[in-house]
């Protein structure tokens, strides 16, 4: 994994979005449960305040159709208007309900369920929106269309894009044209348009010949095409784009708010908030000012306040809330805030969650870290006694069998948990926060157990000596080491669990229960295996064993220990990939593996980092070639310089001109290009008379070379710009399907892609839509449904794919997710899981 450095400047505002569905409950949108949290765990509470639904999980919410997702890391699954976990927590990727539907992903396929979790269709969709007038989008085969909630098509998956239903029609696209169809599946207005998006207000925006215009259900122009961008009507007015800046027109086109705003939101409640010139104020639809542009940060009005921060004395923001006079009706005294809803909004405050009412009284408050740890400690934990022959699971229902004749129905977890099997057939442990029954067992004897800990031993006096545990550093037990009498205490399920029949258990503290002389066992306990820098300690799945870091002005290799295993000795150190690191040491270079071996001598003249199995490299220093992981030359040095393989090709410069080459080192298409980038998805960048186009593996020119700007494909699109100053995304066909509005843009990932508007960074997906508004000072592409972030020029966090932060703004850098762990920087180095949980901390330098 690599560290990416945060380099940020400036001041940034925040506008605070928070998702809600507004379909209404069956339950009465005043009985709503409400998100709530508890020692770092999100469940639900009634409005007195009672748990109905545990704080067991990293999320929940928001409500859609009577359901709301429930999170537990990358997991979801879904809970009903009761609080009862209705749908397992064990699904990649879900949508909100619709219609009485949800789409779920498994193995990468998309399928339809209902309420009670009940497939409808099978996983066999590649893509997917969820359903909107009794319709959803779907895509199978690279092709889309609209199926009902049985799954049969209504409109034929023919299309190369399509959107969701919106007063009885579906933009469509094919041949890169722009059409609508009914709900019978009939084109009722022409694929003509070069851009279109849903109806609204009976109206739609449309593009054709480069501007933007509305036409009405019948296809006509009521607002003829003459605008830069134009966004849906709300409330009687669109956000339109003239010349770079942002007004509203109504309904015949009139220009109600002349165009001067950097960035500007949807009318909601008769008010719209702008922002201009890095300030943010509210404006009524006539026009005039409610609030000037004078606020450093605020929220749309819902339920008829709207949220405004000040700066604090640390140089942060405080909230409070302004009603439809643009008076403060709730102080600016809370960390951060959502939007009214049903009465209530959720607030931040002293690092404590809590629900205020319209005049600001808290009706909820999240109990103090203190008060929340004295009454976890009050709560038992759970012991098993005996020896575990056999752990078994069907769906939601753990048995521990005490003998091979015997099995006794031990506890129902909450679903999605998972279940380590024992050791050996001595020892078993769970994983996952467990409500346990009561059990009808001599052999095997339970208490109750406690969210995120558990104990199992065989000996009753564990129970005793538990009390009188300390919190040991991490251990680690290895293969040849017995373990009678021993328990592991497990404080959170986020760390790694693996247990083999070699006995290696990753992150757990284990410990044994001491005996007296007479051989009793005594209430006082020792680590099983002491924490030393020579102790072995299993490191989180994915994560390289050993990292480069300088001491002084050399550089070396440290392990989790933070002992050097390579001693400082070089003047650079680079990354791990695929097994190798380059080093340099007296301008010479080569590689260390994840042992600490130098696996190839220092001695070349140049080195890069390992693709596919080779490196670019030179001995001479004059010409390069490539090399495997022996350090052998497999592709002579003949070129003068070369990029990594990519897709089995690698761009490499000849006589001035960039061409490609296979692993055999021959050329697939002769060297024409004077700049290149690698290949991805079957297409690689080429620049030809100062412009960009694409090349296939044939070296034919598929795109014509056009753009100022192009970059790889991922997903099916690249961003790219015309004019340097507006970029968007192409198909590969060459044609912007999302339109160039942007001021700077980043690659698809997971389906969204980082925008820039306004000086801001968001996130948009594969239809243009806006998902995580222009907020944030520095954005990272999103890894494992979370992407690094920052709202100052100082630290940085991780977001979901909402932009709502789920980890602390505390690292100055971050990387990727890659197998549910990343690495912060916040003074040393940190590994964290996806709710923010420190894994694994490394002593600092």
């Amino acid at each position: 994994m690599r560290l990416h450095r945060l380099w940020l400047c400036g001041v940034t505002l925040v506008v605070l979005s928070e998702t809600v569905c507004s379909a209404p409950e069956k339950q009465g949108s005043s009985q709503r449960l409400l998100p709530a949290r508890r020692v770092g765990r999100v469940g639900l509470i009634d409005r007195s305040g009672r748990w109905v639904l545990q704080p067991y999980f990293t999320d929940v919410g928001p409500w859609c159709d009577g359901m709301a997702v429930v999170k537990l890391g990358s997991k979801r699954g879904y809970c009903d208007s009761s609080g009862k976990v209705a749908i397992p927590v064990h699904f990649d990727s879900m949508t909100e309900f619709k219609s009485g539907r949800a789409f779920a992903k498994v193995d990468k396929l998309y399928g339809i369920f209902d309420r009670k979790g009940k497939w409808i269709v099978e996983p066999k969709f590649s893509d997917c929106r969820p359903y909107s007038e009794g319709l959803a989008t779907v895509q199978s085969d690279g092709k889309w269309g609209l199926v009902d909630t049985v799954g049969k098509p209504v409109v034929p998956l023919q299309f190369q894009e399509a959107y969701s239903l919106s007063e009885g029609l579906a933009a469509v696209k094919s041949e890169g044209k722009w059409g609508y169809v009914d709900t019978a599946g009939k084109v009722v207005i022409p694929l003509q348009f070069e851009d279109a998006y849903s109806f609204s207000e009976g109206v739609a925006s449309v593009k054709l010949q480069g501007k933007y215009g509305f036409i009405n259900k019948s296809g006509n122009w009521v607002i003829p095409a003459q605008f830069d961008f134009a966004y849906n009507f709300f409330e009687g007015l669109a956000r339109v784009k003239v010349n770079g800046k942002l007004g509203y027109c109504d309904s015949k086109g009139n220009l109600i708010i002349q165009p001067q705003f950097d960035t500007a939101w949807d009318v909601k409640e008769g008010v719209a908030l702008v922002e201009r010139d890095k300030k943010m104020g509210f404006l009524r639809k006539d026009g005039t000012w409610l609030v000037e542009p004078s606020l450093q940060s605020a929220d749309r009005f819902s339920s008829g306040l709207a949220a405004v921060a000040t700066k604090s004395a640390d140089g942060g923001k405080l909230w409070g809330f302004v009603d439809t006079t643009g008076k403060e009706i709730i102080p600016c005294q809370f960390t951060s805030v959502g939007a009214f809803s049903d009465g209530l909004a959720r607030v931040t405050e002293a690092d404590r969650d809590g629900y205020i009412n319209k005049r600001g009284d808290y009706v909820w408050r999240e109990e103090s870290n203190a008060a929340a740890a004295a009454a976890r400690k009050r709560e038992r934990s759970f012991i098993a006694y005996g020896k575990v022959e056999r752990v078994t699971r069907a769906d939601d229902l753990i048995t521990i069998c005490a003998t091979e004749k015997e099995s006794v129905a031990v506890a129902r977890a909450l679903p999605g948990y998972e279940v380590v099997m024992p050791i050996e057939g001595a020892y078993a442990l769970f994983t996952g926060d467990v409500k346990w029954r009561e059990l009808r067992s001599e052999s095997v004897r339970l208490v109750d157990a406690v969210p995120e800990l558990l104990i199992i031993a065989e000996d009753p006096a564990a129970e005793a000596a538990f009390e009188k545990l300390p919190d040991p550093a991490a251990a680690s037990l290895s293969a040849d080491q017995t373990i009678p009498g021993v328990f592991a205490r497990l404080r959170s399920h986020s760390y790694t669990i693996t247990l083999q029949k070699q006995h290696t258990i990753e992150f757990p503290h284990l410990w044994r229960l001491k005996k007296d002389a007479t051989g009793k066992t005594a209430t006082t306990v020792e680590n099983l295996v002491p924490s030393s820098s020579g102790q072995k300690v299993d490191l989180p799945k994915g994560a390289a064993r050993i990292w480069p870091s300088q001491l002084r002005s050399a550089w070396g290799f440290v392990d989790v220990t933070d002992k050097f295993v390579v001693a400082p000795q070089f003047s650079s150190a680079g990354n791990f990939t695929e097994g190798l690191a380059p080093v340099e040491k007296d301008k010479k270079f080569g590689y260390v593996d994840e042992s600490g071996t130098v696996a190839i001598p220092v001695e070349l003249a140049y080195a890069s980092v390992f693709s596919e199995g080779l490196a670019g490299a030179s001995v001479t220093g004059k010409k390069a070639g490539f090399i495997d992981k022996t350090g052998k030359f497999v592709i002579e040095e003949q070129f003068e310089a070369v990029g990594e393989f990519k897709e089995g090709l690698a761009a490499v410069k000849k006589d001035g001109k960039i061409g490609f080459i296979d692993k055999t080192g021959q050329s697939v298409f002769p060297a024409t290009y004077p700049e290149a980038g690698g290949f991805s998805e079957g297409l690689a960048r080429v620049r030809q008379d100062g412009l960009w186009g694409y090349v296939d593996k044939t070296g034919k020119l598929v795109i014509p070379a056009q753009f100022k700007v192009a970059l790889d494909f991922h997903e099916g699109l690249a961003p790219a710009t015309l004019d340097q100053k507006q970029s968007g995304f192409i198909d590969k066909t060459g044609t912007f399907v999302i339109p160039a509005r942007y001021e700077d843009l980043g690659p698809f990932s997971e389906g969204l892609a980082r925008i820039k508007q306004g000086g801001k960074w968001g996130a948009i997906d594969k239809q243009g839509k806006i998902v995580v508004e222009p907020r944030f000072l520095w954005m990272e592409d999103f890894s494992e449904g979370l992407a690094g972030a920052s709202l100052s020029n100082q630290k940085a966090g991780f977001i979901n794919r909402i932009g709502q932060f789920v980890t602390p703004e505390i690292y100055s850098q971050v990387s990727k997710f890659e197998n549910g762990i990343a690495i912060g920087f916040a003074g040393n180095v940190v590994f964290m899981d996806k709710t923010g949980k420190v894994v694994w901390r490394v002593g600092s330098n």
